[in-house]
């Protein structure tokens, strides 16, 4: 799984399931031309703190609003906790189809890289504790809920 929304991204190294989330992003803006100049290895894992600078400037739009989703095509899709750190981010493919790397705490599936197709499908019922909570933008992650949102792709010059 190495091309999204035209864009190539080699998998990480010899292990590509250690590729945390905020790295792959990071990784595809790269290669999509967003990122430019001296930008630090993309090779390497970068926290959170440097992905909330990177991607999320300002927190972005609510991703869910009146039980419909908001995201548009070619975002940045950010997952915050109630503190207002940035816990997981991913690629909108179309406004319901997000991919990511390590979706386990969100999604519970896999890490690695994860295309979710349709991210309405996952519902926080009886036998599943994630996916949406009511008709806001809160989500329910494996270990906390989580608000989420969006902002078109962000362009740096390092």
């Amino acid at each position: 799984m190495g091309i999204f929304l035209g864009t190539y991204v080699p998998e990480l190294g010899m292990s590509p399931d250690s590729e945390i989330c905020h790295t792959f992003v990071y990784r595809w803006l790269i290669a999509n031309g967003n990122f430019t100049g001296d930008y630090p290895d993309p090779l390497q894992n970068i926290s959170s703190v440097e992905a909330e600078r990177f991607f999320f400037p300002d927190m972005g739009l609510p991703a869910r609003v009146g039980g419909e989703v908001q995201v548009r095509e070619n975002s940045v899709i950010g997952f915050w906790d109630h503190g207002g750190v940035l816990q997981h981010t991913m690629l909108a493919i179309t406004p319901t189809s997000w991919v990511g790397a390590n979706n386990t705490g969100c999604f519970g599936v896999q890490g690695g890289r994860t295309q979710i197709n349709d991210v309405d499908e996952f519902v926080n019922g009886p036998r599943s504790h994630f996916g949406w909570v009511d008709d806001d933008n809160g989500w329910q992650g494996q270990y906390q809920g989580l608000t989420v949102t969006y902002r078109d792709l962000p362009r740096r010059a390092f």
